[in-house]
């Protein structure tokens, strides 16, 4: 539902934040604006929660953004457990989202 009333309708919205379901999760959505059946922009949504994902782990989702190459990255750490952690949809523990708004 909030896809369709406030991504869907708004062409500047090409990157979504959202959480609170446990878990990881990426989703590309290609969107035609203008109705002509070609896309006109792909919307990239991370879901991510590490809500009771290990007992006191306190991870944080660090993003990087980078505006001269539109580019954002992606890293996950627990400064409590001073360790890095594997995103499950991307294999890594970093990755790179290129051309993300």
């Amino acid at each position: 539902m909030m896809f369709e009333q406030v991504v869907r309708p708004n062409p500047n919205v090409k990157l979504v934040l959202s959480g609170h379901v446990l878990g990881t999760a990426v989703r590309f959505e290609d969107v035609d604006d203008n109705g002509d059946g070609a896309p006109d922009r792909r919307v990239t949504a991370l879901m991510y929660n590490y809500q009771n994902a290990d007992m006191d782990c306190g991870q944080l989702r660090l993003l990087t953004f980078d505006p001269m190459a539109r580019s954002l990255r992606v890293l996950t750490y627990s400064p409590y457990q001073k360790r890095y952690y594997r995103d499950f949809v991307y294999s890594s523990s970093d990755f790179l989202l290129e051309n993300v708004f």
